[in-house]
């Protein structure tokens, strides 16, 4: 089952923010909208890149589309390069020229660079 991206910041954000008691009293005395709070929570605890990482991963079908998706086999990160491996040899033939786009739409979707490559496999 698909969590929507606000919902799965809420539910994520809900559970963190229990731990930082100071962070929620600051930010209900400054009016900050939750998704400030929750990205100031991450980079306090220096966890924000690999909660990017984990939500491009999480959130593969979403960005790429069911297409793509149900032709992956494995996919993770290692050292800011996204490993992708596909089962149908045309595909990788033809997201393989177009990286720079793919990479593109990861950054729009999480709002920051979170990966310096791609592989296909």
């Amino acid at each position: 089952m698909q969590v929507p991206p606000a919902q799965f910041y809420f539910q994520l954000s809900i559970s963190l923010m229990a731990f930082d008691k100071n962070l929620l009293k600051r930010s209900a005395q400054t009016a900050q909208p939750l998704k400030e709070v929750f990205r100031e929570f991450l980079r306090r605890h220096q966890i924000d890149q690999k909660f990017d990482e984990t939500y491009l991963i999480v959130f593969w079908e979403k960005i790429m589309g069911p297409t793509i998706a149900n032709r992956t086999t494995k996919l993770f990160i290692r050292d800011k390069v996204l490993f992708v491996t596909l089962s149908s040899a045309p595909l990788k033939q033809e997201l393989s020229h177009s990286k720079s786009a793919i990479m593109g739409l990861f950054e729009k979707e999480v709002g920051t660079s979170v990966i310096t490559d791609i592989v296909f496999h």
